[in-house]
């Protein structure tokens, strides 16, 4: 039950982050380390619940060694493919630039990892999360989390909706004194253990307070955990339904205290010790604001010449096919700079301004001038009056559609007087 307690949601911890454009900051990595290694605890957790089986004394040496060793095995086979999808796989996918291509190799590494899990004797669940470690951390990550995206929804709302029937309120009535007291109990250790955790990474109090509130739920892990345990029998059926009150009822109310949490968390001090980003400066970074006709053709340009590419739109419809292509991609307002912030505007070496209307783009180039001094802007705008204003902005380079347009229509007018007069 302690080890069950203590995992908290990867699934909604993640999307607050998401939604706050925190995931990149030095407090979101922090928690996400704390979420993917409580994760990676779960299988030695199922590993030795067997041994606390009613009658361990006759549990046979040999099965022991077995477990060790699948599990060994496992980790050893996620080492090797990681390393496979990496240096052989992957870049010969991303040769193909095959959409169908992509998405039958996601699906065959989570069912593959899912079925070979089960076939060593662990869950399926964990065979999955093996599978996504293999596929992170490559070329092709966001372009696989965008084929899956429409998926995990929809898991994870039939997983809360699972919770909503499994849950029975009138439970509550029965002892709701000792239900009140573990709620808050569990609150309160998760909170303050995560916090003293936390600030022991180089984060502030306040931070870490806020950020320990949002890791004070429990997981979906825990039900997993607790199913197991219900089925050896070392969880009795009435702990199993106080344990699967409290772990719902925390997650009822992690929203408010997720969203609590993470803003003070993100509007508190800087950290004492932030963490280092780590960028590849082999691989230097762009950012192209507005996907129109141009935008797309310049995003195609740079993407071959070896940049990688975040795209920037208001309109989710038209970043769509650029995030199952594997682009990152980002839903925003450019004229705000957390916006910016959240796309690494300051690890990029380039910004490239598509908007059809000039006012937007000169806000947009003010906005990113201040955000990094260092970044080289380009900019498309429609009228030659803008150019001067957009040069005082800080652009480093504009070009006017009405002076590039007046080449060609010109060149067409003399192509089509000289063909008349022969």
């Amino acid at each position: 039950v302690a080890a069950a307690t203590a995992l908290s949601s990867t699934v909604l911890v993640f999307r607050a982050l998401h939604e706050l454009g925190q995931v990149s900051s030095s407090h979101g990595k922090r928690a996400l380390g704390i979420l993917l290694f409580q994760d990676v605890a779960l299988i030695p957790l199922l590993m030795l619940l067997p041994l606390l089986k009613r009658g361990g004394d006759s549990f046979p040496i040999s099965r022991l060694w077995l477990l060790a060793g699948s599990a060994t095995l496992f980790v050893t086979g996620v080492v090797v493919m990681k390393w496979l999808g990496r240096v052989w796989i992957v870049p010969r996918l991303a040769r193909l630039r095959s959409f169908e291509t992509v998405v039958l190799f996601a699906v065959l590494m989570i069912g593959g990892g899912g079925w070979i899990a089960v076939q060593l004797g662990l869950p399926a669940a964990v065979g999955s999360l093996a599978a996504g470690l293999i596929l992170s951390g490559n070329r092709l990550s966001h372009q696989i989390e965008s084929i899956l995206l429409p998926f995990r929804e929809t898991f994870a709302a039939v997983f809360f909706v699972t919770l909503g029937m499994l849950l029975k309120p009138l439970s509550f009535l029965e002892e709701p004194v000792l239900l009140t007291s573990a709620i808050l109990a569990v609150l309160a250790l998760k909170s303050g253990a995560a916090t003293i955790a936390l600030r022991l990474t180089g984060l502030s109090w306040p931070r870490a307070w806020g950020l320990g509130l949002g890791l004070s739920q429990m997981g979906e892990f825990s039900f997993l955990l607790m199913a197991q345990g219900l089925l050896l029998g070392i969880v009795e059926p009435h702990d199993y339904n106080r344990v699967l009150f409290v772990a719902i009822a925390t997650l009822t109310i992690t929203p408010l205290l997720l969203r609590y949490g993470l803003t003070r968390a993100a509007g508190s001090e800087h950290d004492l010790a932030p963490l280092e980003e780590h960028v590849d400066l082999a691989e230097q970074q762009a950012v192209v604001i507005g996907i129109g006709p141009i935008g797309k053709q310049v995003t195609s340009r740079l993407e071959l010449l070896g940049m990688d590419v975040c795209l920037m739109d208001l309109s989710a419809i038209n970043l769509q096919p650029f995030a199952q292509l594997g682009f990152r991609t980002c839903v925003g307002d450019a004229r705000d700079a957390s916006v910016l912030e959240r796309v690494g505007i300051h690890n990029s070496v380039v910004a490239v301004v598509c908007v059809p209307n000039d006012d937007v783009a000169l806000a947009i180039v003010r906005t990113l001038r201040t955000t990094s001094r260092s970044l080289k802007i380009i900019v498309r705008c429609r009228l030659l009056a803008k150019i001067r204003d957009l040069e005082h902005a800080g652009a480093n380079g504009v070009i006017s559609e009405e002076v590039e347009a007046s080449g060609p229509l010109i060149a067409l007018c003399e192509r089509l007087l000289q063909a008349r007069t022969q």
